[in-house]
């Protein structure tokens, strides 16, 4: 057997292993807090060793943004536009917005937000991992979208970097802290869908209206 071809079950087991633990830290950050899990407890859950989690993070602080990176991704996923050159903005940021909305509502999500926040006044680089692997790439990728859309003539945003920001946070309106506060009266998708359509037509067309 080549080399290559006898390595390649060994990197699977490896990255089948990271991906054990990294869910393992992250069931345990959200039940019991940074600071209150131990690399032993996480690496009892999830198998492995000392040696492993050294190798792949070089610590619990590096875990813990592994996590905040895995629990990012379905997020960022968001902001990918396919065939961008082809696509309508107001329909392709509409859908954005929906698709970026669903995952920040989802619960795993709200916990690992919840556990940065009680977690941030002692560790404030657990608050800073998650700005990193979330809403900075998210603001990054919906900018690089704007202004290709402005290249290509299709739409006039004097800023896309200030546009993104803005346009996320006005999509996201008071929805996200409804959704950590008050779980038991999550707000009507109807309405969400409403916020977002109204946030995007005021990023492209302003807010002011004809009468």
């Amino acid at each position: 057997m080549p080399p290559a071809t006898a390595e390649r079950p060994k990197q699977e087991r490896g990255q089948a292993r990271r991906a054990l633990l990294v869910e393992a830290a992250r069931e345990l950050f959200l039940e019991r807090g940074y600071e209150a899990t131990s690399l032993d407890e996480i690496i009892a859950k999830a198998g492995g060793s000392r040696r492993n989690v050294y190798e792949w993070f070089g610590g619990k602080e590096a875990l813990f943004a592994a996590v905040v990176e895995s629990a990012c991704e379905q997020i960022l996923d968001s902001f990918i536009v396919p065939d961008l050159a082809n696509v309508e903005p107001r329909t392709a940021l509409i859908s954005i917005g929906q698709r970026f909305m669903e995952a920040l509502s989802d619960a795993r999500m709200l916990g690992l937000y919840r556990a940065v926040v009680s977690e941030g006044g002692r560790f404030p680089e657990l608050g800073q991992a998650l700005f990193n692997f979330g809403p900075k790439q998210g603001y990054e990728r919906l900018a690089a979208n704007l202004q290709a859309w402005n290249a290509q003539g299709k739409i006039s945003v004097r800023d896309p970097d200030v546009a993104a920001r803005l346009l996320l946070e006005m999509m996201k309106g008071d929805v996200h802290m409804r959704l950590l506060f008050e779980p038991e009266n999550p707000p009507d998708s109807n309405a969400i869908t409403s916020q977002v359509e109204l946030a995007v037509d005021i990023i492209l067309h302003g807010i002011a209206t004809k009468n």
